[in-house]
């Protein structure tokens, strides 16, 4: 053991070479892997409740909805500037990586429909779609069906009428949060009037604002590398102790 100890100290330099070696040659084979969190992969696929949200999510959607609300400062959304910003954002999220174009619900969509019946007919048609009302005439009529209808009133519109709500669903095997939450803030940010406010929620919102902050991530990890290096400094005496530990923990790192 002693000779095999002289022989590594007296090769030194050679045997750090080859460590960094297959260190460089490990990362970059590492850089082009591929690592994504997949939420549903996370999950117990034989649980019942999993079971049943892999059946349905195809109809009503899955972990991966995005809640937007358009809230007006004054008055309510039934003014022409605001449904035109609902109808374009109804429109522009079907251009969204990854989207689900049959789960994308607002006031725009042919999915809210407004329903009368007679004794002899039944009339069923989209509240707003595929236009915009352009006259007052046409927008009280909107606001009336929308207030006396009970899959709108309270769900996609609030009971004051300051509000809208637009849902959109993303598929969850081909989601990247990294490239559909800046397409979201950059469709908002072209939509976004004044006089209104426009809020986004979900777990895509979340992750993509995870990803944004990294490189100030970055920045603490890095404070934290310099601090440590100064408390080894202090504490070794030496830059050699200093840089030994986090030699170590690197390699320790880099080979898994």
């Amino acid at each position: 053991m002693d000779r095999f100890t002289t022989l590594l100290l007296r090769h030194r330099l050679i045997l750090v070479a080859l460590i960094g070696i297959v260190t460089l040659v490990l990362g970059y084979f590492a850089r082009q892997v591929e690592i994504r969190t997949i939420f549903t992969d996370l999950q117990p696929t034989n649980h019942s409740y999993v079971q049943t949200n892999d059946k349905y999510k195809k109809a009503f959607g899955g972990v991966n909805v995005v809640s937007i609300m358009v809230e007006v400062e004054q008055g309510d959304i039934f003014q022409h500037d605001v449904l035109v910003t609902i109808h374009a954002l109804q429109k522009g999220l079907q251009h969204i990586d990854a989207v689900n174009q049959f789960q994308i619900i607002s006031l725009a969509s042919k999915k809210l429909k407004s329903v009368a019946a007679t004794s002899e007919v039944f009339f069923a048609e989209p509240l707003m779609w595929p236009g915009i009302p352009q006259t007052q005439a046409e927008i009280d009529t909107l606001r009336a069906a929308t207030a006396n209808n009970p899959m709108a009133n309270g769900n996609f519109v609030s009971s004051d009428l300051k509000a809208a709500l637009v849902t959109v669903d993303f598929i969850d095997r081909l989601i990247d949060y990294d490239k559909v939450y800046p397409q979201l803030k950059a469709l908002i940010a072209k939509v976004q009037k004044p006089g209104m406010q426009i809020s986004l929620v979900g777990q895509p919102v979340l992750a993509g604002i995870v990803i944004e902050r990294l490189p100030e991530t970055f920045s603490i990890v890095i404070a934290i590398v310099v601090a440590i290096l100064v408390i080894l400094l202090l504490a070794k005496g030496t830059v050699r102790g200093m840089l030994l530990p986090l030699f170590s923990a690197a390699i320790a790192a880099g080979h898994g």
